[in-house]
């Protein structure tokens, strides 16, 4: 079995954090870094400050269009794809200035395929006025198959040219970050042929 990785919607899942400092990074880099394609960390924000009043932290938890893991969530992905994803340190601040305890990362998958079984999933195709042709989800709950053939040895990996902004993972993922009783996780299954 495969999953669509999203992040819970329990509020204890979801702290709001604010850049701080110039977030030029974000405004000088193009909308959207090639799926697959390892990011320029030069002039990255590494600090953040908690806007929420959250004490503690999740494993899994979006940061202002990126998603943040802790050291826990990047050991598991070391330890199944080694050197595959590309990890950037982070400091995240509590509203007293103090960093929250254990290590944080900005998560930022390499591992890029388009596996959507379109003819099998709730998506609707769409042509690019570049001419490229993707797909989108046609439902708020769509059901999701995968190509086993495409995601053979992948353990985490996001969409190519199609739903690059999702994060899909194997099983073994799901129950490596269940044995550990990782928060923040949303795992929503599909189907595989």
């Amino acid at each position: 079995m495969v999953y669509l990785v999203e992040q819970s919607t329990d509020p204890r899942c979801c702290p709001v954090f604010n850049w701080i400092g110039d977030p030029y990074y974000f405004r000088d880099m193009p909308h959207e870094t090639p799926p697959g394609t390892r990011l320029v960390v030069e002039g990255f924000p590494r600090v953040l400050e908690i806007e929420s009043s959250h004490t503690t932290l999740p494993d899994f938890f979006l940061l202002s269009g990126k998603y943040a893991v802790s050291s826990k969530t990047k050991d598991i992905l070391e330890e199944l794809e080694p050197g595959v994803h590309q990890f950037i340190p982070i400091v995240l601040k509590k509203k007293s200035g103090e960093p929250f305890e254990g290590k944080f990362y900005v998560l930022h998958p390499r591992s890029a395929v388009d596996a959507i079984a379109p003819e099998l999933s709730d998506v609707s195709i769409h042509t690019t006025p570049g001419g490229r042709v993707t797909m989108r989800l046609s439902k708020v709950n769509p059901k999701l198959t995968s190509y086993k053939s495409k995601i053979n040895g992948r353990h985490f990996w996001t969409g190519d040219e199609s739903f690059s902004n999702l994060f899909f993972s194997s099983d073994e993922f799901f129950q490596k970050i269940q044995n550990e009783k990782l928060i923040g996780f949303k795992f929503i299954p599909m189907s595989v042929v």
